[in-house]
C-alpha cells in the first residue's frame, strides 16, 4: 500500500530518465507470469507430486504494513561512477578584480597579476549491505513455495528507506549561513540572502498561511531562481480553509483571498498553483504537529546535491542451503551537498 502518489512527486529533470526506467522495471507486464513461475517451479522440483501450492485454494493474505515513498532522494541528482572514479569536484577561489581605468591618449592603466587558483573537494563513496534473509523452500502446509518475489520486494523497500534516511541527513545538513565557500557575490548585488535557513514561525505560528508563501517567493526572487516545488507537512494541508470566509464576518477582510482563489479552495481543497503560488507537495513524512520541528522545504530545478553510486558494486546474492534460500543485497551510495549548491534549497521554520 502506498500513501504517497508517484504522480504527485516532483522529479528533478536530470533524474527523469533513471526514474522512468525504474518505474518500467516494476511494470507487471515485464515480470514473469504466474504460469511461467509455476512451470519453472515444476522443473526445479522435478517431481510433479511434490508441487501442491498452486493447485489448491489459497487463503487471503493481507499486508498490514503501510508503505510510503520517500521524498528526500528527490532533491539529489544521481551520479553513476565507473572503474576507479571517485566523487570529487574543483572550485575557483577569490581572484583579483581586474581594474578598468580612464586614461589619456598615451596613458597606461594599472597592472594586476591574475591567477586561476582552484580548490578541491571530495567525498568517500560508501558500500552497504542488507542482512541475510533466510526463507524456506518447503512449507509444511503449502508444500514447495516461491517466496523470492516477496522477499525481494521487502529488501527493496528496506533499501529505499535506508537511502532516503541517508538523503534526509545530508539534506538537513545543507542549511545555514552562506559563506565564501557558497558564493562570492558582486558588490553591486542588492538584498542577496545570507542563509537558506529561515524562521517564519512568529508569523505562521505552526500553520500554513500566506506569510509562508510570501517568504518563500521573496527568498527565491532575490536569488533569481524559479521554484520547482514547496514541500509541506500533510497535516497542514487543511490550513488553506482558514484563508476563506464562511459567513463573511468570521475572518477579517485582510486575511481573505480573492473570490476566484476562494472558489478554487472550496472546489479542490487546495490552491491553484503555478502563478505566484509555487507548486506544492504535501508529505506525511514531514512533521506537522511537534512544536519546534514544523518545517517547509523549497527547492529549485537545480539539484541541491549529488547521490553517487558505482553500479558495478551492486548485486543481489541468493544461495540454497538445505531446505532454505538465503538472499542478501549489496550496494554503494553516498549523498553530498556541495556548499555551492546550498542556494538551490531553503528551509522555512513554520512553528
Amino acid at each position: 500500500m502506498s500513501m504517497y502518489s508517484t504522480a504527485a512527486r516532483s522529479i528533478l529533470p536530470v533524474n527523469a530518465g533513471a526514474f522512468n526506467q525504474a518505474l518500467a522495471s516494476l511494470d507487471p507486464k515485464n515480470r514473469a507470469t504466474f504460469e511461467q513461475k509455476r512451470e519453472a517451479l515444476k522443473q526445479a522440483m522435478a517431481i510433479e507430486t511434490k508441487r501442491n501450492e498452486y493447485d489448491k485454494q489459497r487463503d487471503l493474505i493481507v499486508d498490514l504494513i503501510v508503505r510510503v515513498k520517500g521524498i528526500y532522494m528527490d532533491f539529489f541528482q544521481l551520479k553513476e561512477l565507473v572503474g576507479s572514479q571517485v566523487p570529487m569536484y574543483r572550485y575557483k577561489n577569490v581572484r583579483e578584480a581586474i581594474p578598468v581605468d580612464r586614461v589619456a591618449n598615451f596613458g597606461k592603466g594599472k597592472t594586476v597579476i591574475w591567477t586561476d587558483s582552484t580548490g578541491q573537494a571530495s567525498v568517500s563513496l560508501q558500500q552497504h549491505e542488507t542482512g541475510e534473509v533466510i526463507y524456506p523452500i518447503w512449507d509444511l502446509v503449502q508444500g514447495f513455495v516461491d517466496k523470492s518475489e516477496e522477499v525481494n520486494e521487502d529488501l527493496a523497500y528496506e533499501v529505499e528507506k535506508y537511502l532516503d534516511t541517508m538523503a534526509k541527513a545530508a539534506f538537513d545538513a545543507c542549511f545555514g549561513s552562506f559563506t565564501t565557500t557558497t558564493w562570492i557575490l558582486d558588490s553591486r548585488i542588492k538584498d542577496a540572502p545570507t542563509t537558506n535557513d529561515i524562521d517564519v514561525s512568529s508569523v505562521c505560528s505552526g500553520a500554513f498561511n500566506k506569510k509562508l508563501i510570501q517568504a518563500v517567493v521573496d527568498h527565491f526572487a532575490r536569488l533569481e531562481k524559479p521554484i520547482r516545488a514547496l514541500y509541506l507537512p500533510a497535516a497542514l494541508k487543511s490550513d488553506v480553509f482558514d484563508w476563506v470566509s464562511v459567513s463573511g464576518t468570521d475572518i477579517s477582510e485582510a486575511n481573505i483571498v480573492p473570490t476566484e482563489i476562494a472558489t478554487e479552495i472550496w472546489k479542490t481543497g487546495g490552491l491553484k498553483q503555478g502563478g505566484i503560488v509555487p507548486p506544492m507537495i504535501f508529505s506525511n513524512l514531514m512533521d506537522g504537529s511537534t512544536t519546534g520541528s514544523i518545517y517547509a522545504h523549497a527547492v529549485t530545478y537545480t539539484p541541491c546535491g549529488f547521490f553517487y553510486q558505482k553500479p558495478e558494486g551492486h548485486w543481489t546474492k541468493t544461495k540454497e542451503d538445505g531446505r532454505f534460500f538465503k538472499t542478501q543485497k549489496f550496494f554503494t551510495g553516498v549523498f553530498d551537498v556541495p556548499a555551492y549548491l546550498k542556494p538551490e534549497a531553503a528551509r522555512f521554520k513554520i512553528g
